[in-house]
């Protein structure tokens, strides 16, 4: 008897746990599917879901191998669908290096086989794995995608590769492998041919970088265009060794129209993954290494370009590329998940032709019986598409949101509500986004506090000066906050324009004694002749003003160099001894005069 295991619901797809084994014995079990799921798949549109859609569902393969349940190589494990009158395999593809075979996300991707309905499940759809028998890898099909190529054949890539003007693409050997190459030499690169146009595209891309060779700022551009060379790309720049900023951009111009900081942390030889996915006007960049997520993000491109058919790889970056996906997408990929339980005593619930479990008898079978599908609204962390607080408001409820659960983000947001988003690469919450002064009420947008200016609130003025001018606090102190001076010792003032000379105000000039000006605090520019804190002392010949020596003992020095003498002397220096002559007569003994040559008579 075969037992639906549980499977854990995660966007755009099911998350397969732990298989319950059929219940077989015997040699007959020697080449069989231990193990079955059921795939539900929900269109969540309001318009058809065509035969053909790629789409994909996501599983835990890891636990399985350890399990035993399922082989290392992911080789037995395969899609079925039942047609009506039988249940037959179907085409499907697990891509490498970036959510491959063994890793906790591993996507299968297989093409719809009949039309859903508007709001319609099919669940005709099973997942098988457990077969010991199987060794060979399922065929890699290119009809699963609207263009892919894994550059294994020559052919393939003569068919569908040209080179741009002056640009040139190879197929390249490494490591035994065959790579999509393009030398650093060779900034134009080519294109690869889709067949068809499209409005709507999901492009993926495998790569790294092929030397040591390349250098900072070094990028690659992958995307896509129309005959006119008009469409986007996914541009990744070379920031450090360790890391990359991403960017979207109008083909072949140099306009980043959406761009990350530096991310990442992985040496030269890491498979980068890139998808570029376009399912309206909305257009959004995935990065990722391994199956770490690395970024996410969109530009809004209204109806610029709405036609593209070639896949196209240029820059000055030197690469090899390991595999290209292109699909067709609808706004909303379609939704899987496991049926409901329902009891499995009844001997007609999922048996297999009275226990003979052959692979050929599995696929030539009826379909088995099911218990009750019940519709299954998609939702994003509980909340439908539509409700205005859905991806809290800032994103779009999607189930091909990969990596997220559920919401594809506005340009700026992120986490899995869309609840987060940054200010110059600090998180809104973070105590010092918006430079701690203001808050950041959008992806790069603050509303800073009253008197802050600035994109992030990094700047301020003090009584109408630029916190950074020079001038700033009249050149007496820094401007700390807005309209609030830190002053240097000895000034005062809300702009620092107050200072003292010997407890005067500057503009007083009794602080330097009437002698000099105040031009710093205690600091007086005295006048020629005078000097002293308080520019209150002066000379006369040399001999201090207030000595006992000065105008020779007989006056004051009443300025600089300016002796008032008393009434016995005279001369500058007041060394001039006056008597009381006869008039014409001078000198200590009166002895000149005008009759200095007469004798006395």
């Amino acid at each position: 008897m075969l037992w639906l295991m549980s499977f854990l619901i995660v966007a755009a797809g099911i998350h397969a746990e732990n298989g319950v084994p059929y219940d077989c014995s015997g040699s007959a079990c020697a080449n069989m599917y231990l193990y079955q799921e059921t795939l539900n798949i929900a269109n969540n549109m309001e318009k058809i879901l065509p035969a053909g859609y790629t789409t994909f569902f996501e599983l835990d393969t890891s636990v399985l191998i350890a399990d035993g349940k399922l082989s290392p190589s992911c080789n037995d494990l395969r899609v079925y669908y039942y047609n009506g009158s039988a249940t037959v395999e179907i085409k499907r593809h697990i891509r490498e290096h970036t959510f491959a075979c063994g890793s906790t996300t591993t996507k299968v991707w297989f093409n719809i086989q009949k039309d859903v309905l508007p709001s319609g499940t099919d669940s005709d759809y099973y997942l098988f794995y457990g077969n010991t028998t199987i060794v060979e890898q399922p065929e890699i099909d290119s009809s699963i995608y609207v263009f892919m190529d894994d550059f294994t054949s020559t052919e393939q890539f003569t068919e569908l590769w040209r080179n741009n003007i002056n640009g040139t693409l190879h197929l390249s050997s490494h490591n035994n492998s065959n790579y999509l190459s393009k030398s650093r030499l060779d900034s134009f690169g080519g294109y690869g041919l889709i067949g068809s146009e499209l409005s709507q595209f999901e492009l993926t891309a495998v790569f790294r970088y092929s030397s040591t060779s390349h250098e900072l700022n070094d990028a690659i551009n992958i995307g896509m265009t129309n005959g006119n060379l008009l469409g986007y790309v996914g541009s990744v720049r070379l920031k450090n060794q360790i890391g990359n900023s991403f960017s979207i951009k109008k083909a072949f111009s140099h306009e980043s129209l959406s761009e990350t900081a530096a991310a990442g942390n992985h040496p030269d030889d890491e498979w980068i993954t890139v998808t570029l996915r376009k399912p309206s006007t909305k257009i959004r960049l995935l990065s990722s290494v391994g199956d770490s997520q690395l970024n996410s993000i969109t530009y809004t491109a209204g109806s610029e370009y709405d036609s593209f058919d070639r896949v196209v790889l240029y820059g000055d970056a030197s690469v090899y590329v390991h595999s290209i996906y292109v699909r067709k997408i609808e706004t909303s990929d379609p939704f899987i998940w496991r049926s409901d339980d329902t009891s499995p005593a009844s001997s007609t619930y999922h048996t297999l032709d009275n226990g003979n479990c052959t692979l050929s008898k599995i696929a030539q079978r009826s379909a088995p019986k099911r218990g009750k599908v019940s519709p299954r609204l998609f939702t994003c962390n509980g909340l439908a598409p539509g409700n205005p607080d859905v991806c809290s408001g800032h994103g779009d409820c999607n189930s091909w949101a990969l990596f997220s659960s559920g919401c594809d983000c506005d340009s700026g947001y992120s986490g899995n509500d869309c609840q987060n988003w940054y200010c110059n690469g600090v998180l809104y919450s973070s105590s010092s986004t918006c430079s701690s002064n203001g808050t950041c009420t959008a992806p790069n947008v603050c509303a800073c506090k009253t008197g802050f200016t600035g994109v992030y609130c990094s700047s301020w003025n003090c009584n109408s000066t630029d916190r950074l001018s020079s001038s700033v606090c009249s050149t007496n102190g820094s401007c700390t906050a807005p309209n609030a001076c830190l002053c240097k010792s000895g000034y005062s003032g809300t702009n620092c324009e107050n200072f003292y000379c010997n407890g005067v105000k500057y503009n007083n000039d009794t602080g330097c004694s009437l002698n000099g000006t105040c031009v710093a605090p205690s600091t007086c520019n005295c006048k020629s002749g005078f000097y002293g804190s308080a520019c209150q002392n002066w000379n006369c010949s040399s001999v201090a003003m207030n000595s006992t020596s000065v105008c020779s003992g007989n006056g004051r020095c009443t300025s600089p160099n300016v002796c008032s003498c008393t009434s016995d002397y005279s001369g500058s220096k007041c060394d001039l001894v006056i008597k009381n002559c006869v008039p014409g007569f001078y000198g200590s003994t009166c002895e000149q005069g005008k009759h200095l040559n007469c004798t006395n008579s």
